[in-house]
């Protein structure tokens, strides 16, 4: 059954409207075709609908205009006024930005994407780690082997081959936002050597095949404070020589308290390693931030776990969505020539009215 099929049972049903716009606009959208009035379109605009993405990208690639949920009703509007359009184009002063981190960084510069543009994004790759051989294994070059999903296909291959220092290398943009999750996720010891997992990378037939030969360890438990402090100095010379000042650490705190979904205070479950964690990346943190002199956004302190996080629910970095916003807000500032190193503050009268639910 197609969606045009589809639209066409509900088509004589009493409020029915809205359901069927939507299966035919994105019927459209899934054909490519962005010609259509705008009202073929509106419904998804309205919504606020996933099927955005889709538009965006198709827009993205008529227009050549970077496109996200943000402005993609607006470049949908330009898209046939070329004058207009080019006058668009000017006005869009964005940053570009090189992120090596973790979600905590990339949802944080999700939240003003019309401003900040990510060109590099190294992930699941350890900063101690970033100047180790590349482990002697060959990754499949097959999507399939990665439940279909060739980014993450992309994030192990560069993984195992320690791409991260290269990536940067490489890239043109001038600022750089970095933190330090991965110093403490789960790790694989695999043929002598480290790599990152998560519940996806072991769900995955590469892993499934590799798995009788991996043993589930942390970084801390083996590499001692030597080597680790010598990878974050050279890492650290690398990015003052590569970014100069225009370095941005991204503090984390790690929590052991969560929002529940109807806005209780839980305890939130951890292994044994929540403190030698928490030391851990304490460390590397303050070692980095005094070797680079880096710009510092220090806010996740003020905020909880959240089970309400889109991203896989309540965990020890996974913060209430305000974080993300002000965290943005002082990313911005930062970017827009604010001179400040430190930055702290959070919404107040958000803290008073969110500890005021909780104790209801």
């Amino acid at each position: 059954v197609t969606l045009l099929q589809a639209a066409d049972f509900f088509k004589d049903d009493v409020g029915a409207e809205e359901f069927i716009s939507t299966l035919a606009a994105i019927d459209l959208l899934l054909k490519g075709d962005i010609s259509q009035p705008y009202d073929s379109y509106s419904v998804i605009f309205k919504n606020d609908l996933n099927a955005v993405k889709l538009m965006a990208k198709l827009l993205a690639e008529k227009t050549g205009v970077r496109t996200t949920k943000h402005n993609c009703e607006l470049v949908f509007m330009l898209k046939d006024d070329k004058k207009q359009l080019d006058e668009y184009k000017k006005s869009v002063n964005e940053i570009s930005v090189d992120i090596w981190g973790s979600c905590v960084s990339r949802e944080s510069v999700n939240h003003n994407e019309p401003f900040i543009s990510v060109n590099k994004y190294v992930f699941k790759q350890p900063i101690p780690l970033a100047f180790e051989k590349e482990i002697c294994h060959t990754v499949p070059e097959s999507a399939q082997d990665f439940c279909n999903n060739a980014w993450r296909r992309r994030t192990v291959k560069e993984a195992f081959s320690h791409e991260g220092i290269n990536t940067l290398s490489k890239s043109n943009s001038p600022w750089l936002i970095v933190d330090f999750y991965d110093l403490i996720c789960n790790m694989m010891l695999f043929k002598g050597s480290l790599f990152e997992v998560d519940d996806f990378i072991m769900r995955t037939a590469f892993y499934k095949s590799i798995s009788r030969d991996c043993k589930k360890t942390y970084l801390f438990r083996e590499k001692d404070t030597a080597f680790c402090d010598d990878a974050v100095k050279r890492f650290s010379d690398f990015v003052k020589s590569r970014y100069g000042k225009n370095i941005i650490l991204v503090k984390l705190s790690l929590k052991d308290k969560y929002v529940t979904l109807d806005n209780r205070i839980e305890k939130l479950s951890d292994d044994s390693a929540f403190a030698e964690k928490k030391e851990f990346l304490e460390r590397y943190e303050g070692m980095f931030a005094t070797l680079t002199d880096c710009y510092v956004v220090d806010v996740a302190k003020h905020f909880y776990a959240d089970d309400s996080f889109a991203l896989g629910g309540a965990h020890i970095v996974h913060y209430e969505k305000e974080f993300y916003s002000c965290c943005a807000k002082h990313i911005t500032e930062i970017l827009s020539g604010c001179e400040e190193k430190y930055h702290s503050e959070a919404d107040k009268n958000y803290i008073l009215l969110r500890d005021l639910r909780l104790k209801r």
